[in-house]
């Protein structure tokens, strides 16, 4: 999986220039599950006039004021796997910090110090929340995660593929 990413700068004369027009690779999780880090900082939001990318290599979730965009493709039939100490290594070393959040004792079950838009570009997916409950989601859906306990599911035929802001946040 591969995202193309374009990016708009100010050049010397003040004005919008095009800076690149690149591909972004994936990362594979587990198989057939993607994810592209598209965009990000561990700081407020400066944009760049120049363009250049934001560090998003450090930890997959920012930290408060931080913030990333992300791609995910999870494939159908989705089920959140037990995150065994083998399993966390290769997360951990494909999205430092990602695995951490994720519970022993409930797998795929996590919550995390971000506010998360989600939205679904194709397919569905389902949410589901500690208390049991679950919010069906289909394309065109926008999901507004505040950093509660949830855990994602693809119980749908077809992959599913979502747009992801996460915005690094304190608990209120």
């Amino acid at each position: 999986m591969a995202t193309r990413r374009i990016v708009t700068g100010v050049n010397e004369q003040g004005r919008s220039v095009l800076v690149s027009d690149e591909v972004v690779p994936g990362v594979e999780l587990m198989p057939d599950y993607f994810i592209s880090q598209i965009w990000g900082s561990d700081t407020t939001p400066v944009a760049p006039n120049d363009g250049s990318t934001p560090d998003v290599f450090g930890d997959f979730f920012a930290p408060a004021g931080g913030y990333r965009v992300v791609i995910s493709v999870k494939p159908p039939g989705d089920v959140a796997p037990e995150i065994d100490e083998e399993l966390g290594a290769g997360f951990e070393s494909k999205m430092p910090g990602w695995a951490r959040y994720f519970e022993d004792e409930d797998p795929g079950m996590h919550a995390t110090d971000s506010v998360d838009i989600v939205i679904v570009l194709s397919g569905e997916e389902w949410c589901e929340l500690d208390d049991g409950r679950e919010v069906h989601l289909k394309a065109g859906d926008i999901f507004i995660q505040n950093g509660t306990r949830h855990r994602w599911h693809n119980r749908g035929t077809a992959p599913c593929v979502t747009a992801v802001v996460l915005l690094g946040a304190k608990h209120g």
